[in-house]
């Protein structure tokens, strides 16, 4: 004889089929059959929740697998990071969808929002730096003036010096 099972609780998996006759003998079960004993029979069945697979990623790479029980919410793993890129910093802003009781295999996607990098000036010099080199040049000026002040200070005394001499 062949049992038929047309259905199990929703969300719940056939495990096993036992069979016993009235006198608590177990009759043997293969395939959901076995053979009628002269007697009456007892049958039970086993059942257990169904599991499903989701699966996290992040920029298309699986960041965690999880199984996870017929109508039991996933947990989503830790916040995943992505790098900047040279134009923009990215910072997480959640899953692509709704966390919800499990009832088939599902994927979820991270999501992240862009924010883009400070401009830094790439050939030009910033306005300190010209300030410094500015201020660099006037000294430079200012001491090379007072060097040609001195050295003419002295030419000059020399002179005088050697026209007293030759009176």
């Amino acid at each position: 004889m062949k049992i038929i099972i047309d259905s199990v609780e929703e969300g719940r998996e056939l495990q096993n089929l036992y069979v016993y006759d009235v006198y608590g003998n177990a009759v043997a079960v293969n395939d959901r059959e076995f053979i009628m004993p002269a007697s009456d029979v007892t049958i039970g069945v086993s059942s257990s929740l169904k599991r499903f697979e989701v699966i996290f990623r992040s920029e298309g790479k699986i960041i965690s697998r999880i199984s996870v029980a017929y109508g039991e919410i996933p947990l989503p793993p830790a916040d995943p990071v992505k790098a900047p890129d040279g134009e923009f910093s990215y910072s997480f802003a959640g899953w692509d969808g709704e966390f919800t009781p499990v009832t088939c295999d599902t994927e979820y996607n991270a999501l992240f929002t862009a924010t883009p990098l400070p401009e830094i000036p790439a050939a030009g010099m910033s306005k300190i730096l010209k300030i410094l080199i500015g201020c660099a040049a006037a000294a430079a000026v200012i001491f090379v003036a007072v060097i040609v002040f001195i050295v003419l200070a002295i030419v000059k005394k020399c002179r005088k010096k050697q026209k007293n001499s030759n009176l």
